[in-house]
């Protein structure tokens, strides 16, 4: 667990599932403005694996203003190396596995590195913001568990509760309404939405960004989604990411202007008032 105190300077956004998709988040970063001395970027996990530049993703992990929780793919390169260094015909048979063939490009200088620095992404991040605190953790907190109680579990019962924290669809896949009690907001990755989906107080991000990888086709509505952490519920659910605009500043779909209010990034997407839309009550 890792907490944030408030941003006096800038902004805190955050992106779903990146799976090494570098070339939609500097688009998307571009539209929106980014102050890398100013914003904070947060993420929800699984930042490798599947899309085209894995290894640049898991570069951001050493930028500071650039914060993570783990994900599920991250989790299973620390389990590939749990017992040290697997066989050559283990690691040729894994990396077969998800489109992982980037990580028999590096040398084990490399490897360890990187193993070193998914081991050291937290499984949760708090942040405090103006409208309340909001957390992250890459699949769910377990329905019937308060945030607090999921914190402190973390500390004290971590295999219990990792494989609901990075693995678990129990939430998603029920549809479930009731949120997560003791904190305003949860962003939450793992599972694939066209749009950002709200279960609850629970935000829903990972909107598909490998399925628009270069080289996809018919990628449909899905693309990175990057959104302020402190947008308004009813923003959100009105324009949930303007995916024609995504894709167009992406390259991916036409020739539209981005504009910030179209990525829930601007302004207009902030408010002074806690989160009390019904949507998000606790």
């Amino acid at each position: 667990m890792k907490r944030f105190g408030m941003n006096q300077l800038g902004r805190d956004l955050v992106i779903g599932d990146l799976h090494g998709c570098m070339g939609q988040l500097s688009c998307a970063l571009e539209g929106a403005g980014f102050d890398d001395s100013r914003d904070r970027l947060f993420s929800v996990g699984d930042l490798v694996d599947r899309g085209e530049d894995s290894l640049g993703a898991s570069d951001l992990l050493i930028k500071p203003w650039f914060h993570a929780v783990r994900g599920n793919h991250e989790q299973m390169w620390i389990d590939a190396y749990a017992d040290g260094q697997p066989t050559q015909r283990a690691l040729d048979a894994y990396c077969k596995r998800n489109d992982r063939d980037w990580w028999v490009h590096l040398d084990e200088v490399q490897r360890q590195s990187l193993i070193e620095r998914y081991r050291a992404m937290p499984i949760a991040i708090e942040i405090e913001t103006a409208r309340g605190m909001v957390g992250l953790v890459h699949a769910e907190v377990p329905i019937g568990v308060n945030w607090p109680a999921f914190v402190s579990s973390l500390s004290s019962d971590l295999d219990r509760y990792l494989e609901r924290a990075l693995w678990s669809r129990t939430r998603f896949n029920n549809g479930d309404s009731f949120g997560v009690r003791g904190i305003d907001r949860v962003f939450v990755g793992h599972n694939i939405t066209p749009s950002p989906l709200f279960c609850g107080n629970v935000l829903c991000i990972d909107t598909g960004a490998m399925i628009a990888s270069p080289g996809s086709e018919d990628f449909g509505p899905f693309g990175l989604t990057l959104v302020n952490v402190c947008a308004a519920g009813s923003v959100i659910r009105d324009s949930p990411r303007s995916v024609a605009a995504l894709q167009a500043a992406c390259g991916l779909f036409s020739s539209e202007t981005v504009d910030h209010k179209d990525l829930d990034l601007g302004p207009d997407a902030y408010e002074d008032a806690p989160f009390d839309d019904a949507e998000l009550s606790i």
